[in-house]
Order: structure tokens, then C-alpha cells, then sequence
């Protein structure tokens, strides 16, 4: 009974409320989302969008080491198992199990190489980490949003309402571009060797302007090619009128 009073209160700043049906990171955010001052659409917005987008990287979070760490315990289990039940096998006093142990070794050893390999093939362990790392990156700015301290101080929520969804869109589109970035380099390694922009602990950094001044450069470039090509045409002609001239005229003192 007191759990369902506590869901009934109406304290301003009580998660109590939420306690219900949500999560906990959506029963701390919750109750500030509701009363910091912005307009109602843009408080449906953080809810819909950011408190979504960081519970379902929790969620992938924890279904990757959950399967992460069932496979390094079958490779940790086999790998204590394995040389004792071949170390035995042969041994006198286990003979009328023999047939047993040796499937039971196969087994264990099959196991083994089959956890090692999923691991490797679907990447868990870089998974978890770049899950994790995006899930605390965007707490660590909604927190910096609501408290208007670091990037967003000096500013009230509305006037940092542009500023705080660039900085969501940009941590989301390294972690997209880390993630199937690490697909392109595993396809393509024999390829040759790709740019390291893998997500081993590092930031990867794109910038609207690297692309800006590559387009500038580019242009720049190719007007120079234009003017040099104009230069190279205006030669030529030069040259060919040159030459006409010179023979107009011989052609002319051999009629005289």
C-alpha cells in the first residue's frame, strides 16, 4: 500500500510518481523536464527523443554484456576444463567413462572456440564500450542542459534549446559513424589499411568545416586549372596568328 501512495504524490520535484512504470533514469529526469522553462512541445521533445535515445543505448548497453560475458565465461569454464579431461582420458581408473570424457572434451572444446569466435565476429566487447560511453556522453550533457553549467551557462534553457540538440545529434552521429566505420575496416582489411577512426576510447571528430574548406579548396582548384587552360588557348592562338602573318606575307612577295 505504501508503494501505491507513493506513486499518487504530487510533490513539484518527487519522482515518486514515475516510479510505476519507468525507468530510473526517466524518474530522475522526469520531474525536471516538467518544470524547467521551456515551451510544452519542446519538453515532449527531450522526453520523446533524449531520455528515449539514452535509455535505449542503456538497453543495447546491457544486452551486449550480458551475451559478452556469457561467452568469456564458456571460454574461461572451457578453458579450466579442457586439458583436465584430456589429461584424464587416458587414465586407467576412468576407463568405462572414456567414451563420455572424450565427447565431453569435443564438446567443451567446440564451446570454446565458438564463444571466442561470436566475440570476435559481432565485436561485444567494443559494442559495450561504445554503448556505454554514448549512454554517459548524453547524460553528462542533459545534466550540463538542466543545470546551465559548462558549454550552456550563462544562458537560460530556451537559448540553449539550438545549442544542446546539436551537441545530441553530433555525439549520435560519431557513435553511428564508429560503428559501422568498424565494419567498413574489417570488410576492407584486405584491402589495405583504412584510416584508425575505430572507437578504441577516442573521440572521432567531424567538422561541417573540414568538409566547408575541402569544397573551397576543391573550387579553388579548379578555377586555377580554368585560367591556366584560358592561358594555355590564348598562347596557342597567339602563336597561330603569329604564324599566319609570317606566311600571308611571304606568299604575298612571291605574287610580286
Amino acid at each position: 500500500m505504501g508503494n501505491f501512495f507513493s506513486c499518487c504524490e504530487q510533490d513539484k520535484f518527487q519522482s515518486n510518481k514515475y516510479s510505476c512504470y519507468m525507468s530510473d533514469f526517466e524518474k530522475r529526469i522526469y520531474p525536471l523536464i516538467d518544470h524547467i522553462k521551456v515551451q510544452k512541445y519542446q519538453r515532449s521533445i527531450l522526453k520523446k527523443r533524449f531520455a528515449k535515445l539514452v535509455i535505449s543505448y542503456e538497453e543495447l548497453s546491457q544486452a551486449v554484456i550480458w551475451r559478452y560475458n556469457l561467452c568469456r565465461l564458456t571460454i574461461s569454464i572451457g578453458s579450466m576444463i579442457l586439458p583436465t579431461l584430456q589429461t584424464i582420458q587416458d587414465s586407467e581408473n576412468v576407463k568405462d567413462y572414456k567414451d563420455y570424457i572424450y565427447w565431453c572434451a569435443i564438446g567443451t572444446s567446440l564451446s570454446v572456440m565458438i564463444s571466442n569466435n561470436l566475440i570476435s565476429m559481432f565485436e561485444l566487447d567494443k559494442k559495450y564500450i561504445m554503448y556505454s560511453v554514448t549512454a554517459e556522453k548524453l547524460k553528462s550533457l542533459g545534466w550540463k542542459f538542466f543545470e546551465l553549467s559548462d558549454i550552456f551557462a550563462g544562458k537560460s534553457h530556451s537559448e540553449n534549446w539550438i545549442l544542446f540538440w546539436n551537441e545530441i545529434e553530433h555525439i549520435k552521429k560519431l557513435q553511428i559513424l564508429a560503428e559501422y566505420s568498424s565494419h567498413d575496416d574489417k570488410s576492407n582489411s584486405s584491402g589495405g589499411d583504412l584510416d584508425d577512426e575505430k572507437f578504441n576510447g577516442k573521440n572521432i571528430e567531424y567538422s561541417s568545416d573540414d568538409y566547408d574548406s575541402d569544397e573551397n579548396n576543391k573550387k579553388k582548384k579548379h578555377h586555377k586549372i580554368d585560367i591556366e587552360l584560358d592561358n594555355i588557348e590564348n598562347n596557342i592562338k597567339d602563336k597561330i596568328d603569329k604564324q599566319l602573318d609570317t606566311v600571308d606575307k611571304e606568299e604575298i612577295k612571291k605574287v610580286i
